[in-house]
């Protein structure tokens, strides 16, 4: 009787201890999927974590080489203009050099001009030549008959007075000789104040010609 009581006993015993085991069991199983699944989400937090530092970094450094390339740009873009600018400035300098002696030549051409052009200048004064009174100058008169009276002594001693060629050389000596008084009667009147003057523009007007020239190389 004792044993018959004492199997249902033991069984109901053995299956709460095994309801207790299991439970247990179960709850360690719980705590570790617990625990693993906090580690997952922890490791998810790092990882989402990494990469945004990661990223903020990467921006940082865009950031950083965009500021770089726009400072070198505008160094570069500096560096440039002052080099126009000093090419120009270089350029500028060089033509101002070229044309000083124009410029010089010119200033004291305008003062020259001033001073003949004055009340009292010899620009004020009338230049005065008339090739006319050639022919009454007492030396050409003088020196053109003794010329001719030899060409045709000449030429009659040889017999050949009134030959074509004793009136060649009469032509010849009379033009040679007008030419040669024409261009002394000319040079005296240049010497005379006005005519002094009208040089001076000739020998100004030769310094010009001779700097354009210079200036032209």
């Amino acid at each position: 009787m004792a044993s018959a009581f004492i199997a249902p006993l033991l069984e109901a015993g053995g299956g709460i201890i095994s309801n207790l085991i299991g439970g247990s069991a179960a709850k360690k199983a719980a705590a570790q999927q617990r625990g693993d699944a906090l580690n997952a989400a922890s490791g998810v937090n790092a990882a989402a974590k990494s990469t945004e530092e990661n990223i903020a970094g990467q921006v940082q450094n865009a950031q950083a080489g965009i500021g770089t390339a726009v400072g070198q740009g505008q160094t570069a873009e500096e560096a440039a203009a002052g080099q126009a600018n000093k090419g120009i400035s270089d350029t500028t300098g060089q033509i101002q050099q070229n044309l000083n002696p124009y410029t010089s030549a010119g200033a004291t051409s305008v003062s020259r001009l001033q001073d003949m052009a004055g009340a009292t200048g010899p620009l004020s004064k009338q230049f005065g030549f008339d090739p006319s009174n050639l022919s009454s100058d007492p030396g050409y008169k003088f020196t053109l008959d003794q010329g001719q009276q030899a060409i045709q002594r000449a030429a009659a001693a040889q017999g050949g007075l009134f030959s074509t060629g004793t009136m060649k050389s009469l032509a010849g000596y009379t033009t040679g000789s007008a030419n040669q008084y024409f261009n002394d009667a000319y040079q005296r009147a240049l010497s005379e104040p006005a005519g002094g003057a009208l040089a001076d523009q000739h020998a100004s007007g030769s310094r010009w010609n001779g700097l354009q020239r210079d200036g032209g190389r």
